[in-house]
């Protein structure tokens, strides 16, 4: 009887041959950054950007700007998954970020980016906000609402980055 039962047990299990391999996993399109993504920002390439504009509130100060990866030659477009910080050394050295999301995030404002604001505290990184721009109670750099989208408008052209020297 336990005979029985055990080839009526492998009968219905199927062969024994292994299961085909899961399809390779290709580029996260839409990409959804994690915590996990920004971690080692400050051993990505960097662009460090003296305090021009010292009267501005946003931007005053010096800031340092790391990149995960440039746009392709030959082209002013990111690619999906490219991630940019930006460190403010002054006030309280905040981390803003923009993420090339893709799927058509941010209709109304820079196509295709989120905004994030990021903690660092010793190299464990958090996301303090993240969406189409600051939420309600949160500012950038002392500026709220949408001033995400409001400033990179003018860089439209550079799909939507206004850092000089990132794009060509």
């Amino acid at each position: 009887m336990r005979w029985a039962l055990a080839l009526i047990v492998v009968a219905a299990c199927g062969s024994a041959e292994a299961p085909p391999a899961p399809a390779t996993v290709g580029p996260r399109d839409p990409f959804i950054a994690f915590a996990a993504d920004f971690e080692g920002y400050d051993r990505w390439e960097r662009l460090f950007i003296p305090g021009a504009e010292l009267d501005d509130p946003i931007h005053g100060g010096d800031r340092s700007i790391f990149v995960n990866k440039r746009p392709p030659k030959g082209t002013r477009k990111f690619a999906v998954g490219t991630i940019i910080v930006k460190r403010m050394e002054k006030p309280e050295g905040q981390i803003f970020a923009m993420v090339k999301r893709g799927g058509g995030f941010n209709p109304d404002g820079a196509v295709d980016w989120e905004w994030f604001r990021i903690v660092d505290v010793n190299g464990a990184i958090g996301i303090a906000w993240r969406g189409m721009g600051p939420p309600d109670g949160e500012s950038y750099g002392g500026a709220a609402g949408g001033v995400c989208n409001g400033c990179h408008f003018a860089g439209k052209d550079d799909d939507w980055v206004r850092y000089p020297g990132l794009v060509p």
